[in-house]
């Protein structure tokens, strides 16, 4: 037990944040005063008085205003409250709209006030994510949103989840670099780099902040889709078009009438009458009218959906749209991970899941259509399930680690049960020369042997393990068809040390024994199989635009029924996306004609950057 002990103690390693003093509380106070908070700008909300004038300067509503004025010239008054009464009615529906979503989006912006940890006066201490300055020293842990765009310069195993930015499901592992690296977009080449908005899956890190609120990446994003210039909808031009011919129509024919009866009967002001009844007889005054209130009725019934709409042009344009763009991560599937397919290099066992959105927690669980891991196929089997469960930390925010440890937690394999008894020693986390993670962990208090629980990339696994030639032709053979399948693929492994030595310094130094593999997929969301036929049948063309890899974007396309199309030139070269792809860089390289061709013929857009999905 003291031996145990002993090597827990001697595990422990200093907090990076310790080596750094960061800027001064009155520096920051300064720039912060200076440069404004670290905030995206928020939409501009319409006021009451704004709501009704924009109402109002519609042609449409326009018509109501000037029919109703005439018929109070014309002394019918009731005609004339009546349509008063279409104008107020129309305004209360447009404001009463507004302002339910304005309230919906409020609420859920304040379920969240983010924080950070900074180091200021030479103290790491938590203040609001608004105050963040440029120059600032931040710290992330496992589980943090990253505030801002920052450059590391000390980090640990660090791995980020992009998917916000980038579609891309799996995490990115970061290393530091120097603080006056400059920032690059989301890429391969952004590995010092970490981005507002983006999540901390696994491992710790320290950063000087570069860019905060607009200046970032996610704020170059909220700016590009503010300016996007809104069009008036299909409906909304035919109805202008429409109501503008009869006005000249009714004013043409009051003009004539007006003419024809004062030169005939010498009476002006009963021509003029007479002409002006003729006028409001051509003049449609309950087109916007009928307009509005359908377009209303649609927006209520879009609303039990759990869908807001805060301007009901949104309705008209839904319904004559011909092609639906949509994202891949937390759209079609549910941008989190679970267990697939569990194998040695002579047996497999695929598990099938139900996939359920807990709204609740956020999580999501699976059920395992058949019973958990104390009832697979082979003992083999199950050790490989348990191996890699020991490798994971206790509390994991890595989507794989979550999968892997969330699939057992009620059956017999479940880690609190089998290894209750059990101290956890030491972690050797992820980093970019090991592409693995590895935990000791001693089985009992009077131990002799630690155990070992390692898992990582196949090819890095690999490397450390003691195999046959034919062994590491089957593991390659095995990890190749995985993949293919689209999955995500982890490699399993254990090994002893003896109680009485010092831990080594990294994982490679163990002997390690090759056990199986894990594979895990993102799961379809449920519904969007038969979302996507629906689709297909009215008539719409379903394209699927990702961050993510071309290879797992036509995987999830396949599954999820969304056509592929005829091969591209551009992907008949080698290594090119499979065909029905088109990649960002071959985006970027195309002039508009190529690119309008493209996207006649392209179901599947992969790694394509936000800005260029408004090219």
């Amino acid at each position: 037990m003291e031996a145990v002990s002993a090597l827990v103690a001697t595990a422990k390693s200093p907090k990076p944040e310790e080596e750094f003093a960061g800027l001064s509380t009155a520096e920051a106070r300064r720039l912060l005063l200076e440069n404004g908070p670290n905030e995206l700008t928020k939409s501009e909300q319409h006021s009451l008085f704004g709501i009704v004038v924009g109402v109002l300067r519609e042609p449409m509503f326009l018509l109501l205003l000037g029919c109703s004025t005439l018929y109070f010239m014309l002394g019918d008054y009731d005609e004339a409250g009546m349509l008063l009464s279409f104008v107020l009615f129309i305004i209360f529906i447009a404001v009463m709209q507004e302002r339910r979503t304005e309230k919906a989006l409020e609420a859920l912006h304040g379920l969240v006030t983010p924080t950070a940890r900074v180091i200021r006066d030479g103290f790491c201490q938590e203040v609001k994510a608004s105050e963040l300055v440029v120059g600032d020293t931040v710290v992330l842990r496992e589980g943090d949103c990253v505030p801002c765009d920052m450059v590391l310069i000390n980090s640990s195993s660090l791995l980020v989840d992009e998917s916000l930015l980038t579609g891309e499901s799996a995490p990115v592992s970061k290393v530091s670099g120097g603080a006056d690296d400059l920032i690059v977009a989301p890429s391969d080449k952004a590995t010092s780099t970490c981005f507002a908005g983006t999540y901390v899956v696994s491992g710790k890190a320290v950063g000087v902040v570069k860019f905060v609120g607009e200046a970032t990446q996610l704020g170059k994003i909220g700016k590009t889709l503010a300016d996007i210039r809104e069009e008036r909808t299909l409906v909304h031009r035919e109805v202008d078009y429409l109501i503008k011919q009869m006005a000249i129509v009714g004013v043409a024919c009051c003009v004539i009438v007006f003419v024809a009866y004062a030169l005939l009967y010498g009476q002006v002001t009963q021509a003029a009458l007479t002409g002006l009844s003729l006028a409001m007889g051509v003049l449609p005054e309950e087109f916007p009218v009928i307009l509005t209130v359908f377009l209303a009725i649609g927006a209520l019934r879009i609303s039990y959906k759990n869908v807001l709409v805060r301007k009901n042009a949104a309705i008209e344009s839904l319904s004559s749209c011909t092609v639906v763009c949509t994202d891949k991560t937390g759209t079609l599937t549910v941008n989190s991970m679970v267990l697939d397919t569990v194998a040695t290099l002579g047996a497999s066992h695929t598990f099938a899941y139900e996939e359920a959105l807990n709204i609740t927690s956020g999580d999501v669980t699976a059920s395992l259509a058949h019973a958990p891991a104390d009832r697979l196929a082979s003992a083999e089997l199950q050790e490989v399930i348990e191996y890699a469960m020991l490798s994971c930390q206790r509390h994991p925010h890595d989507p794989m680690e979550v999968a892997l440890l969330s699939t057992f937690t009620s059956g017999c394999m479940s880690w609190e049960r089998a290894h209750a008894n059990w101290t956890f020693v030491k972690e050797y986390p992820f980093n970019r020369d090991y592409l693995m993670t590895a935990c000791a962990w001693a089985p009992t208090e009077n131990a002799t042997l630690l155990e070992i629980a390692a898992k990582g990339a196949p090819d890095s696994i690999l490397r450390f393990c003691k195999m046959s030639a034919s062994q590491e032709q089957s593991l390659r053979c095995l990890t190749t068809e995985l993949m293919e399948r689209g999955l995500r693929v982890l490699a399993v492994c254990k090994a002893k040390w003896p109680v009485g030595q010092p831990l080594p310094q990294s994982q490679h130094e163990f002997s390690f024994n090759f056990l199986g593999v894990v594979a895990f997929t993102n799961p379809i969301r449920s519904g969007v199989v038969n979302a996507v036929s629906e689709a297909h049948e009215a008539g719409l063309r379903v394209v699927m635009v990702t961050g993510d890899a071309a290879d797992t974007a036509q995987s999830v396309a396949a599954h999820v029924g969304i056509a592929a199309s005829r091969s591209l030139g551009a992907a008949e070269t080698a290594g090119a996306p499979a065909a029905g792809t088109l990649t960002g860089r071959q985006i970027q390289e195309m002039d508009s004609c190529e690119l309008t061709s493209a996207l006649t013929s392209t179901s599947v857009f992969a790694r394509v950057l936000p800005e260029q999905v408004h090219k």
